[in-house]
């Protein structure tokens, strides 16, 4: 599976790994996971820094609109940090957090240092986009 994921209860923290040629059927499936409501509000951070990807504009729109029918059929959805080091899939990602930057937290980082510091801000009640 090029997309795998861990749950730390202790931490709340949802930690996800993909590897390899990420395609739209696997984020569509990483999406759709069936994971507990209490699960869904923790906050998640995606390594993809040792993954490419073949996505296409168009199914990056697709992602966003079934991102935005999840939030709409379940309540609370934790933010995400992605970390992505490819420059396709940073420019991806990007464009999917801007198409549903209304839907939940989610911002694209090209190292893990600065996507977990955006998560543990996050979690301690500090704006990160404040001056």
């Amino acid at each position: 599976m090029p997309i795998s994921f861990q749950i730390d209860a202790a931490a709340k923290r949802i930690y996800t790994v993909a590897t390899g040629v990420i395609t739209y059927d696997d984020l569509r499936t990483h999406m759709n996971a069936d994971v507990p409501a209490e699960v869904a509000v923790f906050p998640e951070i995606i390594d993809c820094s040792n993954a490419t990807t073949d996505l296409m504009a168009d199914q990056v729109r697709r992602l966003a609109a079934e991102r935005e029918r999840i939030a709409n059929s379940r309540s609370g959805a934790g933010p995400v940090a992605v970390v992505a080091t490819d420059d396709l899939f940073f420019g991806m990602l990007r464009m999917f957090d801007m198409l549903t930057s209304r839907v939940r937290p989610l911002q694209v980082f090209r190292n893990m240092t600065d996507a977990e510091r955006w998560l543990d801000s996050i979690a301690a009640g500090i704006d990160p986009f404040a001056d």
